[in-house]
């Protein structure tokens, strides 16, 4: 399941790499500006998650978004032409685009969720049995 949604993410990668949807269409995918900071994003990350300090090794994703979007808008590449006619802050409207409610969609979901619990429920339960673990009882040593 999870190689399933890693090998589904590769396409996504790629083009957020290269620039995204807009650079596609703009005919700027791929140039080196686009490849440079998605080089350098890549390599912060690499290199927060190398380091011996865990709150550092964990924010390692955060803080490559961070300065890849510094970096992007000091080369001019983040436009904020679409905000200027909004206002500075808004009131959220509770079911703005309505209320639905599919049945079909909640069976399959809870069908997938059961399936999981009892995957899960396997995996620990034969993981226990390998490594001779009782699998009855309290058997978690308290912190």
């Amino acid at each position: 399941m999870v190689l399933m949604i890693g090998l589904s993410l590769i396409k996504v990668g790629i083009i957020d790499f290269g620039g995204g949807y807009s650079a596609k269409s703009s005919g700027t995918f791929g140039n080196y500006e686009n490849i440079g900071i998605g080089l350098l994003v890549l390599l912060v990350v690499i290199g927060f998650n190398c380091c011996q300090n865990a709150l550092l090794r964990m924010g390692g994703i955060a803080i490559g978004l961070i300065v890849g979007y510094v970096v992007a808008l000091c080369l001019g590449m983040v436009d904020f032409s679409g905000m200027q006619n909004l206002p500075i802050m808004t009131v959220p409207v509770p079911f703005k685009y309505g209320f639905s409610f599919d049945l079909h969609a909640f069976l399959v979901a809870g069908v997938i969720y059961l399936l999981s619990v009892l995957e899960a429920v396997g995996s620990i339960t034969a993981t226990a049995i390998v490594s001779e673990q009782a699998i009855k009882g309290m058997n978690i040593p308290h912190a």
